[in-house]
């Protein structure tokens, strides 16, 4: 079963690297902080307004065969959108074997704002090449 998410958050200060893993595909790992909605009482006629608190940070993996394009664009404190499916995996720790989970965020688009965005430079497609199905979009 996949849970759908689209989220919208800060990148976290951490750095944002690529990983390759195991069987050559290479990846872009990050984290985002997203607000959490609190669900607040108050006497007007709809009885409830929703506020931001403290937020929660979010590990991202982003699969794409051009990591390094997507890395130059994203800076800490960007805001994003992001969509894509949550993953849980359960491994077990090395020293005491407890059974552990790992949730990640399993990036499928990337939406930056456009104000963000100084200059966009486009290149002619490779003959022969099949396009990236994780294209990177910027959001209105």
């Amino acid at each position: 079963m996949k849970i759908h998410i689209t989220a919208t958050g800060n990148l976290e200060n951490q750095s944002i690297n690529t990983e390759t893993e195991i069987n050559g595909r290479t990846k872009l790992v990050f984290r985002m902080a997203l607000d959490q909605p609190e669900r607040r009482e108050n006497d007007d006629e709809f009885g409830v307004t929703w506020a931001a608190r403290d937020g929660v940070a979010v590990h991202c993996e982003y699969w794409t065969r051009h990591p390094e394009h997507v890395s130059r664009l994203l800076r800490k404190g960007l805001p994003v959108q992001v969509s894509g499916h949550l993953t849980v995996d359960t491994y077990r720790t090395k020293k005491t074997q407890e059974s552990r989970e790992w949730r990640a965020l399993r990036i499928e688009r990337i939406a930056v704002p456009l104000e963000r965005i100084e200059r966009v430079e486009i290149r002619q497609r490779n003959q022969g090449t099949k396009p990236d199905t994780n294209q990177l979009w910027a959001a209105i």
